[in-house]
């Protein structure tokens, strides 16, 4: 059967046009993907909003500190880290939307920032426990939404909180590590802890001290964290 050449071109430039809009994305995805051989670390100031956490008797608030801290720990492990902060102004969160985000993400480890409270000398860091483990302990809703995702990920959490709790020690400042059913790890995807590094009432008044003491424990942190990605990659 012959075909016209005028035909033949027409056919030919359907093929094409068909094969470009094949090509073209679709509608945007609500996943964000990230494209990196570095490691991606969510790190998450704690409170936020009308949440304030603690409020020292210097007028520091828990939200405010959490989040200066982060952006240091953030800042000091730009060059080997890819680094994703729950939040970077003044906004309220809650657990479930602070979590999703690192899963979405499909973050290598995800920190969540928290301050001591007054009286407390010791920095703790914690990983998740199973619900009932502990007297007095319920469930919440995010566990029910992704069930058993934190504890698939519970031996990597406990290597993350001992490492970091070496480097603590290993600068001066007494640590400890505990288990506790934490809302903000429930549903983590990847390994997850929360760390209080120190007690917001140690803060001195002048803001040249503040950010001292903020570069002191995100460097503590930071080499925690470096150490941590060092160790699983072996």
């Amino acid at each position: 059967m012959k075909v016209s050449r005028k035909l033949a071109r027409s056919a030919t430039f359907s093929v094409v046009l068909i094969l470009c809009l094949l090509a073209l994305p679709g509608p945007a995805n609500t996943q964000p993907v990230i494209r990196t051989t570095q490691k991606i670390l969510v790190l998450d100031p704690g409170h936020g909003g009308r949440d304030t956490g603690i409020v020292s008797v210097m007028g520091h608030s828990e939200k405010t500190i959490t989040l200066m801290l982060a952006r240091q720990i953030a800042k000091q492990l730009d060059a080997t880290c890819n680094i994703i902060l729950t939040r970077t102004e003044d906004i309220a969160l809650d657990d479930i939307q602070r979590m999703e985000i690192a899963n979405q993400y499909k973050a290598d480890l995800f920190v969540s920032i928290h301050l001591q409270t007054p009286g407390r000398k010791r920095a703790a860091i914690f990983h998740f426990a199973q619900p009932g483990i502990l007297p007095e302990q319920k469930s919440s809703t995010l566990l029910k939404q992704w069930p058993f995702l934190p504890l698939a990920k519970l031996p990597q959490s406990r290597l993350a909180a001992k490492t970091l709790l070496k480097h603590f020690s290993s600068q001066g400042s007494p640590a400890m590590v505990s288990a506790a059913p934490l809302n903000v790890l429930e549903g983590a995807g990847m390994p997850a802890i929360l760390v209080e590094p120190f007690s917001i009432e140690s803060l001195p008044s002048a803001p040249e001290g503040v950010k001292t003491r903020l570069e002191h424990y995100a460097g503590i942190i930071s080499q925690g964290i470096r150490r941590y990605f060092t160790i699983t990659d072996k």
